[in-house]
C-alpha cells in the first residue's frame, strides 16, 4: 500500500498539469527535435526535456503514455497539447518521419507566434485610445453635453446646426459603446455556439460570410497540401492518403473536405472534378491535379504549393496588420474632429447673437 499511494498520486498531479503556452510547446517541439537529430530515442529525448521544470510534469505524462503503448499524438493530446501540433505528429505516425511532421508544426507555430506578437503590438496603442476616446465622450456626454442644453435653452437664436451639433456627440458615444458591446457580445456567442456545431454546420455559414471564407479557406488549402504531400512521400496511395485524412479528428474541416473526395472517388470521379465541390479548398488545387498523373510528382507540387501558400499567407497578414493603426488613427481623428466642430459652431452662433 504505501508503494501504490505514491505513484497513484503522482498520475494524479500529472493528469491534473495545466496545458503549457503555445510558446512553451513550441519550445519543447524545438528541444525535441534537436535531440532526435543528436540520435536520442524518444524516450530518452522525453527523459532529458524533464530536466526543465516546466516540462516536466508533461514529458513525464508523455512518456508514460507511450510506455503504454499508446502512440505520440495520444501522448500530445494527454498533455493538452494545441490540436494542430497533435494532427502534424496523428499525420507521422502514418508516414513515419516524426522530424519532418515536428519541423512541420513548429514552422506553423512559429509562424502564428510571431503574427500574433505583431498584432498585439499593433493594437495595443490602438485600444488604449479607443477607451480614452471612450472616456472623453461620456465625459463631454455628462459633463459638457447637459451645461450646453441649459446654455441654448435660455436663447431664442437655436439652429438647426446648432442642435446637429450638440445631438452629434451624444450620437457618436452610443454608436461606439454599443457597437463595441455588439461585438463583443457576437464574438463571445461564436466562441460558445461553434462548440456545438457539426462542421457540415460550419461550412454553410463559412461559405456564406465572405470574410470567414477568405480567412479560412487559404489556411484549410494549406493544411490539406502539406499532410495530403507528405503521406504520399511515404509512398501511400492515394486512396490510402484520403481514408487517413478522413479518419483523423483533430481538424474537423480536412476530414470533410477528404471524405467528400472519397465519396467522389468511390463513384468513379477525377480529383479535379471533385474538388469544384470542396468550397473552401483554393481553386489553385484544381490545376495541381489535373497535371499530374503521378504520386510523385503530385507531392513534389504540392509541397511547392504549400511553401508558396505559406509565404502568400505571412504577406497578406502583414500587410493587414500595417494598415490596422492608420485606418484607426484617421477614424479616431475624424470623430474628434466632428467633436471639436460640435463644441465650437454653437459658441460661435450664440456669441454672433450677443
Amino acid at each position: 500500500m504505501l508503494m501504490v499511494t505514491p505513484i497513484k498520486r503522482k498520475q494524479h498531479v500529472l493528469n491534473k498539469a495545466k496545458a503549457l503556452s503555445l510558446q512553451e510547446q513550441n519550445y519543447f517541439l524545438i528541444r525535441l527535435s534537436r535531440l532526435l537529430d543528436q540520435h536520442y530515442t524518444l524516450l530518452d529525448a522525453l527523459t532529458v526535456l524533464q530536466w526543465n521544470t516546466k516540462w516536466e510534469k508533461h514529458a513525464e505524462l508523455i512518456e508514460s503514455t507511450l510506455k503504454e503503448g499508446n502512440s505520440l499524438d495520444i501522448a500530445l493530446n494527454k498533455a493538452n497539447f494545441d490540436s494542430r501540433i497533435i494532427s502534424f505528429l496523428y499525420f507521422a505516425m502514418k508516414h513515419g518521419n516524426i522530424k519532418k511532421a515536428l519541423l512541420q508544426s513548429i514552422q506553423l507555430v512559429d509562424q502564428q507566434l510571431s503574427l500574433w506578437k505583431k498584432f498585439k503590438q499593433v493594437t495595443q496603442y490602438p485600444i488604449v485610445l479607443f477607451f480614452l476616446f471612450i472616456l472623453l465622450l461620456y465625459f463631454i456626454k455628462t459633463s459638457v453635453f447637459p451645461s450646453f442644453i441649459q446654455l441654448f435653452s435660455t436663447t431664442t437664436h437655436t439652429s438647426d446646426m446648432t442642435s446637429f451639433a450638440l445631438n452629434l456627440i451624444n450620437i457618436l458615444f452610443q454608436t461606439f459603446l454599443y457597437g463595441g458591446i455588439f461585438i463583443i457580445c457576437c464574438g463571445i456567442y461564436w466562441l460558445v455556439i461553434q462548440r456545438k456545431l457539426s462542421i457540415y454546420k460550419k461550412v454553410k455559414i463559412y461559405q456564406r460570410i465572405p470574410l470567414l471564407k477568405k480567412i479560412i479557406s487559404p489556411n484549410a488549402t494549406l493544411l490539406f497540401s502539406l499532410h495530403l504531400s507528405s503521406l504520399l512521400q511515404a509512398g501511400l496511395s492515394l486512396k490510402d492518403c484520403f481514408d487517413i485524412l478522413t479518419k483523423q479528428s483533430q481538424n474537423p474541416l480536412l476530414a470533410y473536405h477528404s471524405e467528400i473526395i472519397m465519396d467522389g472517388l468511390k463513384q468513379g470521379q477525377l480529383i479535379s472534378q471533385i474538388l469544384p465541390g470542396c468550397a473552401l479548398l483554393e481553386q489553385d488545387l484544381h490545376a495541381i491535379f489535373q497535371k499530374n498523373t503521378t504520386s510523385e510528382m503530385l507531392a513534389k507540387d504540392l509541397q511547392t504549393y504549400a511553401d508558396f501558400l505559406l509565404e502568400h499567407l505571412q504577406l497578406k497578414i502583414k500587410k493587414f496588420l500595417t494598415l490596422i493603426q492608420p485606418t484607426f488613427f484617421i477614424i479616431i481623428a475624424t470623430c474628434i474632429i466632428f467633436i471639436y466642430l460640435s463644441l465650437l459652431l454653437p459658441m460661435f452662433q450664440l456669441i454672433n447673437t450677443i
